[in-house]
């Protein structure tokens, strides 16, 4: 990000005032007009871009070399939804690492449930066959099971923001609403608060604090 920040060059960067890409094709249908339906047409031009700049970054469940614009900017007055947007974006990106990451581990594991596309004109021509993944770490050899890690490591999001304040009430809107997945379904990603101690009930239950303490007692109790 040093030099798309320091050092922008306007060559660099898409034109934003024009057709935002097409979603990558991860995406299901009914995904995307659950976006249509949520945002309104520039908050839904920021999500495209940050989903096809994840896309463009991902491959494999490897990260590549980053595009030139490594970033998505977002700006408006107080009201405009912002912080909707931001959650909006990043649903989508948790989603393409995941779609991604599954691909790569289902390549690894069972070849036989991943398949190419051939002629694609997608960012990416990987797809998975529904329902694999969750057979397939369903019927897995536990010893097996503790190697993934070490074969596909998983996708890591850093959130920050400039005030303890914003980032509890990203971190709140994340809990409280959840993501959603390309069969629609509501899901809550795994989430750790780092920081200052906070007020907010939100991120005192997912505080990194009390998540190692709720480690070491299930640790005792394995133990015992």
């Amino acid at each position: 990000m040093q030099n798309a920040i320091l050092k922008p060059s306007p060559e660099h960067f898409p034109k934003y005032q024009e057709q935002p890409p097409a979603m990558p094709d991860c995406f299901t249908p009914n995904f995307a007009d659950h976006l249509h339906r949520s945002f309104n047409g520039p908050q839904l031009s920021a999500i495209h871009w940050a989903a096809t700049h994840t896309a463009a970054g991902t491959s494999n469940g490897v990260v590549k070399k980053q595009e030139p614009w490594p970033f998505t900017l977002v700006q408006g007055p107080p009201g405009t939804g912002k912080t909707h947007t931001v959650w909006g974006m990043l649903n989508v990106i948790h989603l393409v690492q995941y779609q991604h990451y599954y691909a790569a581990l289902l390549k690894k594991l069972a070849p036989e449930s991943y398949k190419q596309v051939s002629g694609s004109t997608s960012t990416s021509s990987e797809t998975v066959v529904a329902g694999s993944i969750d057979e397939l770490l369903q019927s897995m050899d536990q010893n097996l099971f503790r190697t993934l890690p070490e074969l596909c490591p998983k996708p890591r999001m850093l959130v920050c923001a400039p005030s303890s304040a914003a980032t509890d009430e990203l971190l709140a809107r994340v809990l409280d609403r959840g993501f959603i997945d390309g069969e629609m379904k509501v899901y809550r990603p795994d989430v750790a608060r780092v920081g200052v101690n906070s007020q907010s009930r939100a991120a005192q239950a997912v505080s990194v604090e009390r998540r190692t303490d709720q480690l070491l007692v299930g640790c005792d109790e394995v133990i015992g």
